[in-house]
């Protein structure tokens, strides 16, 4: 089978399976699958391509300038950490754990927005399914400014 030929895409909710409560952990194959759904004229092969090298362009930044913002996700930020005393749990051997740089992630206030949105719902992730982003964060973080028509800022 060619890859631009469509075939069955597996069915993921919005990246996890809400039913029965078992959480899946979202991967590289559940974006194209998301991305193939809305835009099914695009090939496999493409729309691959096209995640892997957003994947790439996150990784470059982080290597190049130590930070990579997304608006409306949130931002990464690369870190150092100094050198420090610890233990092997597994001995209890004092050990030193060498300096070295790990990368920390900061929502953005829509992502929190959602993520908070859906601590009252009955399945974690839920509360937006089905709708753009920023339809639900409007939704349900609206203020009396933000209602009126002439605001297009949201």
């Amino acid at each position: 089978m060619s890859l631009d030929t469509p075939r069955d895409e597996p069915e993921y909710g919005a990246a996890f399976s809400l039913s029965g409560g078992d959480r899946q952990t979202l991967t590289k194959d559940m974006i194209v699958a998301a991305i193939r759904r809305r835009f099914p004229h695009y090939s496999r092969k493409i729309v691959r391509e096209v995640v892997e090298m957003s994947f790439e362009e996150i990784m470059i930044a982080l290597v190049a300038d130590g930070s990579a913002k997304l608006h409306g996700f949130g931002k990464f930020v690369v870190l150092e950490k100094s050198e420090r005393a610890g233990r092997n749990p597994r001995t209890g051997a004092k050990l030193s754990i060498a300096a070295h740089k790990v990368v920390a992630f900061k929502a953005s206030p829509n992502l929190s927005a959602m993520i908070n949105a859906s601590r009252n719902s009955p399945w974690p992730g839920s509360a937006c399914i089905g709708e753009a982003v920023s339809d639900c964060v409007r939704k349900r973080h609206a203020s009396p400014i933000a209602e009126q028509p002439w605001n297009d800022s949201l």
